[in-house]
């Protein structure tokens, strides 16, 4: 059971168990990603998300964190997560006005997949860091709740 976190009056919108870690990454709308301890019962530290936290996905890779201003990839390190100056920013190309809802890592390839409020599916090579390698719309706009990959790198979604 969690004790009190100080991550506020915020709520908290996802949250990632870091394997190997008593910590917890929590996102909240208070654009910002919260660690905490649940040996020591306390947020450990706060790294700024760019935005309302809406999901969080955790691999091999590191923490795939997406809100409405995008994607970004935390590296893990031996206290947690890395710093601001050692994430990769990874652009979503979405239109105006819709924001990643549902993010997913691959197991074993360097592969980041988010869906979008949209109806919109990006997916990132994280070798490259840049600009999507492939984007999808579902026809009727539904928002992807929810995205995953198979052992051989198919993208599944789920519809809102």
């Amino acid at each position: 059971m969690l004790r009190r976190s100080e991550v506020g009056t915020a709520p908290l919108t996802s949250c990632a168990q870091l394997r190997g870690f008593d910590l917890l990454c929590l996102g909240s709308t208070d654009a910002a990603l919260h660690l905490y301890s649940v040996g020591r019962g306390q947020t450990v530290q706060s790294l700024p998300a760019g935005g309302s936290v809406a999901a969080l996905a955790l691999g091999e890779a590191g923490l795939l964190c997406c809100s409405a201003a995008g994607a970004r990839l935390h590296r893990l390190v031996p206290s947690g997560l890395s710093a601001y100056g050692d994430q990769l920013s990874l652009p979503a190309a979405l239109p105006p006005g819709s924001g990643l809802a549902s993010a997913a890592l691959h197991p074993g390839l360097p592969l980041a997949a988010a869906g979008a409020l949209d109806g919109g599916v990006v997916l990132w090579d994280l070798r490259s860091g840049g600009p999507p390698v492939r984007t999808w719309r579902h026809p009727g706009g539904a928002s992807v709740s929810g995205v995953a990959f198979s052992a051989g790198g198919v993208v599944s979604c789920s519809l809102a």
